[in-house]
């Protein structure tokens, strides 16, 4: 299947759940410019000034951002377009922030799954502190190098879960990801709970993309969220029952989290993220 042919099946998928009734809050207006949205790329190369390589980085300025942004050259900027998209464009279904998450300056944030570093880059001046965690060495040390300037952004080099340990990581770029099946690289897990709660470090805002760890992520936060019910954007788009368990288990911690879905996947129809907040 060619990609143009695949990019097509994919959106009459959509459509097809979307017709059927599962739109997951996407109005038609959304899903017709979605439909016919191809080339994303010329729209995330519109927000970058100027892109240099350098020791083994490309080292990127944006238009609209006071500091630039290393991304390891090892892998495509294909790749980084595609981030761009989803961090920076607001129409996204995979934006992070909505009108009842929007942040604000006194707000202290896990970027769970920081990869390059972006969605902190570009909320770093919009609050108080924040916390980015990343496993994967590459970008771990890129985000240094992007953060290396800034007071209020700390690199955690951990993966979080349910519980502590050690356990193994799958290298797959952007996809990396935990397994427990002994192959991979070792790597120190934490919890949430352990790095913050323990720490009486109130959390106000949990953005994770963690490749299919996102409910073990929260499940491994459950003291933080009971405590400070911070907003919460979600990926749910890695396992077709993520968003009902995710919803399940915010509810079960404070009935008055409300729930909202985002997005539909072509796959099954869940949708692609998860905000929640409460009043």
């Amino acid at each position: 299947m060619t990609l143009i042919k695949r990019y097509f099946h994919n959106r009459n998928l959509i459509l097809k759940y979307w017709i059927s009734g599962t739109k997951n809050n996407v109005s038609l207006y959304e899903l017709v410019r979605m439909y016919f949205t191809i080339n994303t790329n010329n729209w995330s190369k519109t927000r970058i000034r100027e892109i240099n390589k350098i020791d083994g980085y490309y080292k990127i300025f944006f238009k609209d951002l006071p500091y630039p942004l290393f991304f390891p050259d090892v892998y495509p900027l294909d790749w980084f377009y595609h981030i761009v998209y989803e961090v920076l464009n607001e129409k996204n279904w995979h934006y992070y922030t909505i009108h009842e998450t929007k942040l604000n300056s006194d707000d202290i944030i896990i970027d769970c799954g920081a990869a390059e570093g972006l969605f902190s880059l570009v909320n770093q001046n919009k609050c108080k502190k924040i916390y980015a965690i990343e496993p994967v060495k590459l970008f771990v040390d890129a985000l240094y190098l992007t953060f290396n300037q800034t007071k209020n952004v700390e690199i955690l080099p951990y993966a979080v879960s349910d519980s502590p340990g050690i356990n193994h990581l799958m290298e797959n770029h952007f996809g990396s990801y935990i397994n427990s099946s002994g192959l991979g690289i070792p790597i120190n897990v934490t919890t949430l709970d352990s790095l913050f709660y323990s720490s009486n470090i109130e959390i106000t805002f949990i953005k994770a993309d963690l490749e299919g760890y996102d409910l073990k992520a929260l499940l491994g936060a459950e003291s933080l969220i009971k405590k400070n019910c911070p907003k919460i954007a979600i990926t749910t788009y890695h396992d077709q029952n993520h968003f009902k368990k995710i919803s399940h288990f915010l509810k079960s911690i404070n009935p008055h989290y409300n729930i909202r879905a985002k997005g539909i996947r072509p796959s099954y129809g869940h949708p692609v993220m998860l905000h929640a907040w409460v009043d």
